[in-house]
């Protein structure tokens, strides 16, 4: 879900974009804390689906970075199901984070009475039920806009909060979409911040994703295949 970034600004800072190492934990932690830190100040995301009162901090990051390893790691003969990106400045800091889910992939959802205890490490105390309810709705809605064709999924587009206004969100969305193949879609929601940089990337509005248990509608937006937009 791409609830934050940074609007354009003008300033660009000197960055370098690269894979992130899921093999790294101590990197994962890094990118998990930009994650945290950026989306903590939505409440109608995050209080929702990790209601309070929360795990300190440094457990937070360990969850996490317990599910970027698994969503980033091939495992058991089969490829990872995301690809994700870090930008780094000139201090070696992870300032920016962007993960994608592939095409073809589907969201694992979650019954809470059959988790293993693995899976509910990486979702400690977060609301399981909420949390599939609402990636089941997004489901949905993908495969019935895109008539489940496979569809590129930005799952997090996330900026460091001492880092944002500078561009750095538009330059990893670029980075991914300037790699597309000229038959392939891709999906997001947005924040109402966010919008005006994904329809000047040729993103379109195709309505609200409302889900059971949930207050807030989320906005969802396709970018259409380079052969459909004719460019």
């Amino acid at each position: 879900m791409a609830i934050t970034l940074d609007p354009e600004s003008g300033q660009k800072p000197s960055i370098v974009i690269s894979h992130i190492n899921a093999h790294d934990f101590s990197e994962l932690q890094q990118v998990a804390s930009v994650q945290i830190l950026s989306f903590d100040p939505f409440p109608e995301y995050t209080d929702v689906i990790e209601p309070l009162p929360r795990l300190p901090f440094e457990q937070r990051i360990d969850s996490l970075a317990r599910r970027l390893a698994y969503k980033l790691t091939d495992r058991d003969g089969k490829a990872a199901s995301h690809i994700g990106y870090k930008a780094t400045n000139d201090q070696g800091e992870i300032v920016g984070i962007a993960y994608w889910m592939k095409p073809a992939m589907r969201f694992k959802l979650y019954d809470p009475e059959t988790m293993t205890e693995k899976e509910k490490g990486m979702y400690a105390q977060y609301d399981m039920k909420l949390y599939s309810s609402l990636y089941q709705a997004f489901q949905e809605k993908i495969d019935m806009v895109t008539e489940s064709r496979p569809t590129w999924y930005l799952e997090i587009l996330a900026i460091h909060p001492g880092h944002q206004k500078q561009s750095i969100g538009s330059r990893l969305l670029d980075h991914h979409l300037s790699n597309l193949q000229a038959d392939e879609l891709a999906w997001l929601e947005s924040s109402p911040a966010g919008k005006r940089l994904y329809l000047s990337r040729g993103y379109e509005d195709v309505g609200e994703v409302v889900a059971d248990g949930w207050s807030d509608g989320f906005p969802a937006m396709m970018r259409k295949s380079e052969k459909e937009r004719g460019t």
